[in-house]
């Protein structure tokens, strides 16, 4: 019996060593090379966005102060870009614009119910009075990714209107 132990473990040991063998590696030399190109591309698209600003004109005294006087006041819009260029910048007539006591158009109004508070905005100071109100695109260029545009408003006087809180909403569209 000893020698068959020792064919045995000789025909492990052959085992083990014929299967280690074929873990190892398959080593082969280069025998030439070739190259070639990978295209790297992407496409960056021009974007601007907008800030949402409050034009807020505080309190209207219909029978006091703003029975002769119109209510003012101003805000800013922010409009950046993805880069420097040249734009224009539009607005639409608001949420309530075609209601019956809104006056003839261009003319704005915030509602309070079936209440309404005529209103404009216009693109400088001077124009509350002597300009059209805002309704077409004006011209603005972009400097430094970013500008900052004034809006002027103006609530005319002498609107007798009932007591509360009026609202608007008005879109503000960036072409370029």
């Amino acid at each position: 019996m000893p020698r068959r132990r020792r064919r045995d473990g000789a025909f492990i040991i052959a085992a083990v060593l014929a299967a280690l063998s074929m873990l190892q590696p398959v080593i082969t030399k280069a025998s030439g090379s070739s190259t070639g190109n990978l295209n790297v591309s992407t496409t960056v698209n021009q974007i601007c966005a907008t800030s949402s600003p409050t034009l807020d004109f505080g309190t209207y005294y219909p029978i006091t102060t703003n029975a002769t006087s119109s209510l003012d006041s101003a805000t800013t819009i922010t409009i950046s870009c993805a880069f420097d260029q040249s734009l224009t910048l539009g607005f639409d007539l608001g949420a309530n614009a075609l209601a019956s006591h809104c006056g003839a158009s261009p003319q704005r109004c915030m509602a309070n119910g079936s209440n309404y508070l005529m209103y404009n905005i216009y693109a400088t100071t001077s124009g509350r009075s002597s300009d059209s109100p805002w309704t077409s695109p004006v011209p603005e260029t972009i400097s430094g990714g970013t500008a900052t545009v004034n809006i002027y408003g103006r609530v005319p006087a002498g609107q007798d209107v009932a007591v509360g809180s009026y609202s608007d909403s008005i879109v503000a569209t960036v072409y370029y």
